[in-house]
Parts: C-alpha cells; sequence; structure tokens
C-alpha cells in the first residue's frame, strides 16, 4: 500500500487523538498505551497534563484522578512513563534487570532486607507513602546523596513489590503495595531475558505507540521500552529480532511518499482500515479545532517522523542555555492534520496564560488559535489570555480577551 504524506498526517492525528472533535472525557486516553510524564510545570500543568488537554475536556488539575484513579495505566520509571496496566509485566520484567544493580552504599544484604520490610511495613500501615514521610541515614545516591529509605522505595518499586499509586500536590511519587492495588497481578516480578517472546511483545506495544514507525524508528522504540542499559538490548540484535516479529505481531509494510520518495514504514494490519480511510476520505472538517500539543507528546516520541510529515524539526529547547533558545516550553500547534506554528506559554500569577512566543504559519487561522488558546486557558483556570509586546500586532490583537469558557469567546 502507498500513500501521500498528507494522508499519513491525517491517520496518524486520528490514531492519536489529535482529530475530530475533543473527547468528552479521558476514557479514550488508554488508545495512547504511553504517556510521557515531566516535572516541569508551565502554564499551569505539567507535559502529561497537556497531553490529555490536548484531546480531552477535562481540566489539567484532574489529570490524576482521570489516570491514576481507574487503574487503567500504570507508573513506570525509565523513563518516567505511564503505561496500559496490561502492559505491565512486561515492562516490569526489565526494571527487575535495574533492581538487582541498584545497591545502597554502605549496607549489607541483611541491613537493606530489614530496611525494606520496615518500608513494606509502614506502607502495609499507612497506606500510600512518599519519600519524605520516612527518615533514615542519607547515603551516596542520586545527584549527590539519598536517603536510605528512598533508594529502597525505589528499589522495592523496580522489584514490583510497590507501585505508584499517584503524586502528591508537590509532585511527589506516591508508593503502595502492588498486591492492594493490583491484586491480579502482584506475583514476584523475575528479571527475564529479552527472547523471540519478550521482544515481540514489546515490538506490538511499540507499534501501538507510534501506530507508523520505519523499521528503523520501531527498533529504536523497542530498545527504550526494553531499556537500552540493559546488556541484551543492543540494538543489532534487537532489529534482527524485531524483524523476525513482524508477522507475528500484525505488522504491515506501507509506503509514505515524501517530496516524492516512497519512505518504507509499517503499520498494524488492524489500523490498515483507517489508513485508507485517511487516504480515501474527505478533507477535515472545517470546525475541527487546533490543538496545542505539548513537547514531550506521543505525536513528537519519533521527531524525526514529524519532521518527515510535517515539515518542521522540532526541538525541546527547555534544558539548553536561554540565550541558545527561541522556545521554552515549545508547544506545535497542529490544525485539521498540518502543521500551524509552535507557541510558547506561561501562566502568570495564576490568573493570566501569557503568550510568550508565537511563530505561526501564513495560513494559521486566528480565530481558530484564539479559541485553542481560551480553551486551555480555561482548562489550567486562567481567567484571560494576554500576549507579549513581540508577538505581532494583529495576532496578538486576536488572541487576548477575557476566558469566558472553552468556546473563546470575546470579553
Amino acid at each position: 500500500m502507498r500513500i501521500e504524506a498528507e494522508a499519513a498526517r491525517r491517520f496518524l492525528c486520528e490514531r492519536l487523538g489529535l482529530a475530530g472533535p475533543h473527547w468528552a472525557d479521558a476514557t479514550p486516553l488508554s488508545r495512547l498505551g504511553m504517556v510521557q510524564i515531566d516535572t516541569i510545570r508551565i502554564a499551569g500543568g505539567r507535559n502529561h497534563e497537556f497531553v490529555l488537554s490536548a484531546r480531552a475536556d477535562v481540566p489539567t488539575r484532574g489529570f490524576d484522578a482521570q489516570v491514576y484513579g481507574p487503574g487503567g495505566f500504570v507508573e513506570q520509571h525509565y523513563p518516567v512513563h505511564l503505561v496500559r496496566s496490561a502492559w505491565r509485566r512486561r515492562f516490569m520484567e526489565g526494571m527487575a534487570h535495574r533492581a538487582q544493580r541498584y545497591r545502597i552504599a554502605g549496607m549489607s544484604d541483611a541491613e537493606v532486607a530489614a530496611l525494606e520490610a520496615r518500608v513494606l511495613d509502614h506502607v502495609r500501615a499507612h497506606g500510600p507513602a512518599k519519600a519524605r514521610d520516612f527518615d533514615s541515614l542519607r547515603v551516596p545516591g542520586g545527584f549527590d546523596t539519598l536517603k536510605a529509605t528512598t533508594i529502597a522505595l525505589e528499589r522495592l518499586h523496580l522489584a514490583g513489590r510497590l507501585q505508584i499509586a499517584g503524586r502528591s500536590h508537590a509532585f511527589e511519587r506516591l508508593f503502595d503495595l502492588t498486591e492492594r492495588l493490583h491484586p491480579d497481578a502482584c506475583e514476584p516480578v523475575v528479571p527475564g531475558p529479552l527472547d523471540e517472546a519478550a521482544v515481540a511483545d514489546l515490538a506490538r506495544y511499540a507499534l501501538e505507540v507510534l501506530r507508523l514507525a520505519t523499521p528503523d524508528a520501531l527498533v529504536e522504540r523497542v530498545q527504550h521500552h526494553a531499556g537500552p542499559w540493559r546488556g541484551d538490548a543492543r540494538k543489532e540484535r534487537l532489529r534482527t529480532l524485531t524483524h523476525a516479529a513482524l508477522d507475528r505481531i500484525g505488522a504491515v509494510p506501507v509506503e509514505v511518499v515524501v517530496d516524492g520518495d516512497p519512505v518504507p514504514h509499517l503499520v498494524l494490519a488492524e489500523d490498515l482500515d483507517a489508513l485508507r480511510a485517511a487516504a480515501e476520505g474527505d478533507a477535515p472538517a472545517p470546525d475541527e479545532p487546533m490543538r496545542i500539543v505539548p513537547p514531550l507528546d506521543n505525536l513528537l516520541f519519533d521527531r524525526p517522523r514529524f519532521a518527515r510529515l510535517f515539515g518542521r524539526r522540532f526541538l525541546f529547547e527547555a534544558y539548553k542555555p536561554r540565550r541558545e533558545r527561541s522556545f521554552y516550553f515549545a508547544m506545535p500547534l497542529i490544525h485539521r492534520a498540518r502543521f500551524a506554528g509552535i507557541v510558547d506559554l506561561r501562566l502568570v500569577e495564576g490568573r493570566r496564560l501569557m503568550v510568550e512566543r508565537l511563530e505561526a504559519v501564513p495560513w494559521t487561522e486566528r480565530e481558530a488559535l484564539r479559541v485553542a488558546l481560551h480553551r486551555l486557558a480555561f482548562l489550567v483556570g486562567a481567567e484571560r489570555v494576554s500576549a507579549h509586546a513581540r508577538i505581532d500586532g494583529a495576532m496578538r490583537k486576536a488572541v487576548i480577551g477575557r476566558v469566558t469558557g472553552q468556546g473563546g469567546a470575546r470579553g
């Protein structure tokens, strides 16, 4: 099957929940399979909260209740992300490998076992606990030193004895017993090899996350899911095992024509109808809402794909020196499955959503941008949208105003 880049964009946005009307709630979020968590709080939310707001009419502050509460996702550690609960076991096998090597400096195995038992007893008696609920000697670890109990919590999480029940108001992890959160899956997690079956599962998960991937991008994602620190996760080995698993996982080759050149990609057989619909269907509806997409969104998990299909190279510049960056928390604008610009936002005094920087393509519709900004302002609890003086005068005038609801009506 061969499709044009435009159809590939439509398909990708539809599969990732960035096309059509916004969801009424977070229920369809499980379609994504994985959501990356980030600690940076900007414009009234964090990356994962904006992943939700780009798709659903749910306030950013409601993310935990929508995602942790129902148990459809579990939080994993490398990197910090939420994955479908059904995938937990395979991801935890990789984490168990890491737990074996995560030592507590200056403590014997017996002392570590006693400390972990004390931590488990506390959680069993008092419910979900965070690191600062414990007091113990600090030992080498992290950037400098960590409490021994903090490392014990980490070890118990990696080993599958504890799970993340949610986050505190200060974004601290709340650890609870696996047997309490997942009573049907609380048997000890034993480190397993990355054999053919394990790689096939991870390849399936990776393609469910990416939805459309080149063979190389799929291998990179498999390595990412397995944990690139593992000795048996070398890329060439995974390439061989992933290629051998393609038929088993239902991966189908397609060609995406980019600037006249066909580029090999893979999709799941179950997605072929959606791919054909994107290729043969009508153009997106004129009133399709513009999406404000966070920098670690699923759409950007494969940044070369984003550059290839959307015609824009994207960089996450938050960790670059200020003098070297154009944006801080750059959020791409996607409208009708096309790149419409990049915006950098900041929440001022909890009341104003400030447009710090804006780079819009010539065809960007001002009213659609206004509605998107006012909708996001509403979801983060802001009362007004304002714009820095550096923003183009006509565009600035078009987007500022009082927030009266998700429709972006002028105030």
